[in-house]
């Protein structure tokens, strides 16, 4: 031990505390070494050389007796110096070993990028690029993967399958770090999609849904899931890309799947559809694969599991047939646009989603049972010599109104008016909207003719999710506005309110009117009638008559006569509480695009299969205006690594001819012929529903009345399917069941019983006065 306290003066120590001391007794010897480590444990300097001789101290004493000898002693270094004896030793010195920090260890990095990498994570196929940059200045260029969960639950998952691997993982701070430098788009979810699109990837996930069920292997299963994933993807983002007017592949055909069996419609195809698009058999294939795996497989309710697969299978070629018209409709808007000359304008126009009223500091009492402001926004597009300039219109109503055919047409001959009064010169008009029935209506089309004359030249109309970009995104702009001018301590509550801070912003290309809706009961109806307008997507007027289109330059057109249509009655009237303000059409941007000049600040276009990137955020809301997308420059990542691999094997080894890859997916021999007409909107039969489907309907719909938890109508249509007690011919969808739940509630909604007192009270004072004017005569 003196060699340990004392090193190097062991001797001395000795000589001076025990042999000097020979005489003494025993005790008195202890008592002097016991004081010696004392005063050495209060000289010591560090707190390691303090445990060391505590040691010694406290190997036969207690805490009590130690702090007497010690004191101030505490007693967490009492028990430090009893480890210290039980691990280490009495007053043996502490051996540290020196280990240098190591802040990750690549197994542990390699581990937790393959499950970051792994299907667990990654659900959908890679679309687009994105760049990781390194510290040196290196640019890595990788596919854009879409994780199907958030970081905090990719790490709470990968902590519990190292526990179970007995893995040591890195920190979670690391990890967050890690998976902040390794970009991917994490999947969300997504309001207000189109039915086509919703029920299509609801059919997606109920085959694989199906798929897992199966007792199949699990490779076999991976490849098939994988199948349906490629075929969602090429659904989302190919299909647009490949499909032309003209094409000698079935799927991509515009003219053989639009055109019908009426000669007015249809468009013969001058080539042969000798070729077969390798993406789109692998959706053929592969829906064909999962029902016949699904009908061999003994089901316990094999008739509600077929009714599922057969109903997601035709839930996609649906979707597929919707992508089909919408690619032929934005051609529509496109050819007028490219068409346009001097004096020429079209307008695009929708009702936004109502804006609800909001206050700089608000209260419970404010935030609760909010009504809604109308407002509708048209974006027109004018043709000015050689260029291009716009103009909004935004229509705001201080009362609730019904957004129905005989107000929006009030509203268009607004714009119109306005527009010509403002520019005398324009020469034709163009309308573009979706197909909503209060655009989409004999009301708004007749109108427009009789009140503008020759100066309307066309209407046209889009498929459901397209066409409106224009219009939400200058919805987007004025909202972005209004909350700013909020955040500066106004409030917005009415119609009047959005007004001002709209007009406040001063955006010269913007006009806001605050307007109110008058009805003329005098006025007699007069109803007039289109045949056929549901299934009519394109319009073109001329001075005899009207000329229509089911698909955009499918086939010559129907043409009728004006004589033939009749003129609407007007008996709404809209009524100008606050005027235009003071606007010009904002000219457009010159030298926009910026494919040639990488060194400025790039905005891509938002649509998908568009490659074009612009300078500034106001030159991509111009181009979306065109609607001049390069949809044709789009090639998928595999076609693009195959482009670029071929062209440095051509550098290395060059030919004496260029090798030319294709940008369409790769053909084959053709397998399966569709029909003429494939991709023409269906009209579905009128379904009336037997007492049994009524019964079971409204006991799910007083559900929902009696306990307030309304019941998923697709839920309700799974207990349908089964409960045993329907054949697969009564099986109905969750869409039918919706829209049923839809009637029964407007149905309570007219038979209330507040309605109904005054209905009573209303027919006992007709009686009072029937019997008053009795007495009288």
């Amino acid at each position: 031990m003196l060699s340990t306290v004392c090193p190097g003066e062991e001797d001395f120590v000795r000589s001076s505390v025990l042999d000097a001391s020979s005489g003494t007794s025993k005790s008195e010897n202890e008592n002097a070494t016991l004081e010696t480590l004392i005063e050495l444990y209060k000289n010591a300097h560090t707190w390691s050389f303090q445990r060391q001789i505590l040691s010694t101290i406290v190997k036969d004493k207690d805490f009590q007796e130690v702090k007497k000898l010690i004191p101030g002693l505490t007693r967490y270094r009492f028990k430090t110096a009893k480890e210290h004896i039980q691990h280490i030793g009495v007053g043996e010195p502490v051996t540290s070993k020196k280990s240098t920090r190591e802040k990750y260890s690549a197994d542990q990095l390699n581990h937790f990028v393959d499950f970051i990498t792994s299907g667990q994570v990654i659900k959908d196929q890679p679309y687009g690029e994105k760049t990781l940059k390194l510290k040196s200045g290196e640019v890595i260029t990788i596919p854009t993967v879409i994780r199907s969960l958030t970081p905090s639950t990719i790490i709470s998952q990968y902590f519990a399958i190292c526990n179970e691997e007995n893995v040591q993982p890195l920190g979670r701070s690391t990890l967050y770090k890690i998976l902040d430098e390794c970009p991917a788009v994490v999947r969300k979810s997504v309001e207000g999609l189109d039915n086509f699109v919703m029920e299509g990837s609801r059919g997606f996930t109920e085959l694989e849904k199906i798929i897992n069920k199966l007792e199949i292997p699990s490779e076999e299963s991976k490849i098939l899931i994988m199948s349906l994933q490629n075929a969602k993807t090429y659904l989302k983002s190919g299909l647009k890309a490949h499909a032309s007017k003209e094409s000698m592949v079935e799927d991509h055909c515009i003219q053989y799947a639009l055109s019908t069996s009426e000669p007015e419609f249809s468009t013969v195809c001058n080539h042969l559809h000798s070729l077969r698009c390798q993406d789109c058999t692998n959706i053929d294939s592969t829906l064909e694969t999962i029902k016949t795996k699904a009908e061999d497989f003994p089901w316990q309710n094999k008739e509600a599991t077929m009714y599922m697969v057969d109903e997601a299978i035709l839930a996609i070629d649906r979707w597929k047939a919707h992508l089909i018209r919408s690619w032929n409709q934005e051609q529509a808007r496109s050819s007028i646009v490219q068409h346009l000359s001097d004096g020429d304008a079209i307008i695009t126009c929708d009702w936004a989603m109502k804006f609800l009223p909001r206050k700089y500091r608000e209260g419970q009492v404010d935030w609760f049972a909010k009504r809604g402001i109308n407002w509708h926004i048209a974006v027109t597009l004018i043709k000015e010599g050689s260029h291009f300039s716009t103009l909004t219109h935004v229509h705001i109503f201080e009362a609730p109104v019904s957004q129905d055919a005989l107000l929006t047409s009030q509203i268009l001959l607004d714009v119109s008016r306005d527009l010509l009064h403002q520019m005398p010169a324009l020469k034709n008009i163009h309308f573009f909207t979706d197909n909503a029935g209060c655009y989409k209506s004999s009301t708004s089309i007749l109108l427009l003719h009789h009140e503008l004359g020759c100066k309307v030249a066309s209407y046209n109309f889009s498929e459901a999710q397209d066409g409106k970009g224009p219009c939400d995104r200058r919805a987007a702009h004025i909202k972005s506005i209004i909350r700013r001018y909020i955040d500066q301590g106004n409030d917005v509550s009415s119609a009047m309110d959005m007004k001002q801070a709209i007009d406040q912003e001063g955006k010269p290309d913007i006009k806001v009117k605050v307007a109110s809706l008058l009805y003329d009961v005098e006025v007699k109806s007069v109803k007039c009638s289109i045949p056929g307008i549901s299934k009519i997507y394109n319009f073109q007027y001329s001075s005899n008559g009207l000329r229509m289109w089911r698909a955009f330059a499918i086939g010559e057109g129907k043409f009728l006569q004006w004589k033939n249509l009749g003129c609407p009655s007007q008996n709404v009237e809209m009524n100008t509480v606050l005027e235009w303000g003071q606007a010009e059409p904002r000219a457009f941007e010159s030298k926009n695009d910026t494919r040639d000049d990488s060194s400025k600040v790039v905005f891509d276009c938002p649509v998908e299969t568009c490659s074009r990137q612009f300078s500034s955020q106001k030159a991509v809301d111009d181009h979306i205006l065109l609607g001049n997308c390069s949809a044709g420059e789009h090639m998928n990542i595999t076609d693009k690594a195959k482009y670029i691999y071929a062209n440095n094997i051509m550098q290395m080894y060059p030919l004496e001819k260029n090798i030319m890859l294709p940008v369409k997916p790769s053909l084959e021999e053709p397998q399966k012929s569709l029909l003429l007409g494939w991709a023409v909107k269906e009209t579905r039969s009128r379904v009336t529903f037997s007492a049994k489907q009524k019964d079971f309907m409204v006991d799910k719909f007083n559900i929902g009345k009696l306990t307030g938890n309304k019941v998923d109508p697709y839920l309700a249509a799974e207990q349908m399917r089964m409960s045993g007690k329907f054949s697969r011919e009564e099986f109905l969808s969750g869409q039918q069941i919706s829209s049923f739940f839809s009637r029964l509630f407007q149905q309570d909604k007219k038979s209330c019983s507040a309605d109904y007192e005054a209905a009573v009270y209303e027919e006992s004072k007709d009686s009072l006065k029937s019997a008053i004017e009795d007495i009288l005569s």
